[in-house]
């Protein structure tokens, strides 16, 4: 590991720091969940973001998007990623709703 590597579990800490920040910056917050996904073509750290819909269309226009996976081979070196693709995916599904 180099000098300038980031840990992932320092990263995935971050990134739920992060997402705790946006929630309370927000009336319509968005929950956030880190997942770990193993055995299909998804494989790898999964980090998707939905806001609670209060119709169905709602519900319908989140379809397909706040979803974000970082293969597990791929995880150390993207590890700088993390706290990023938390405020993509709330960005995302938040200016959908």
């Amino acid at each position: 590991m180099t000098r300038d590597a980031t840990s992932v579990g320092a990263a995935i800490a971050a990134a739920l720091e992060r997402a705790e920040e946006l929630r309370s910056l927000s009336d319509r917050p968005a929950r956030v969940r880190i997942m770990t996904i193993f055995g299909d073509d998804r494989s790898g750290l999964t980090i998707n973001a939905r806001i609670a819909a209060r119709t169905p269309a709602e519900h319908r226009v989140q379809e397909g998007l706040g979803t974000r996976c970082i293969p597990w081979d791929e995880l150390d070196a993207r590890a700088g990623e993390i706290v990023g693709l938390v405020d993509e995916v709330v960005g995302e599904v938040t200016l959908a709703v």
